[in-house]
């Protein structure tokens, strides 16, 4: 199977609130007015937020990156060029 990228868990959370939100309001006004185009938007909006809610409750921990940290030592004042100082 395919792996997926690490999100963080925050920008998750978020996504599934406004789905499972919208979702709500859109099955809400679409029974209230009869207009099944509301009620199947917000039913795909629900099924949305609970495929982002699996990938929260399923992803693993985050792993350190693969990149080398950065060992640059930084450059103290008045280390420099005698005319910047």
């Amino acid at each position: 199977m395919f792996k997926l990228r690490y999100v963080e868990p925050f920008r998750l959370k978020v996504i599934m609130a406004m789905f499972f939100g919208t979702g709500s309001v859109g099955i809400f006004l679409g029974l209230a007015n009869a207009a099944f185009h509301l009620t199947a938007l917000g039913t795909i909006n629900l099924c949305l937020g609970g495929l982002f809610g699996w990938i929260f409750f399923t992803q693993g921990q985050r792993r350190p990156g693969r990149r080398r940290p950065n060992t640059r030592k930084k450059s103290r004042p008045g280390s420099g060029d005698p005319a910047t100082v």
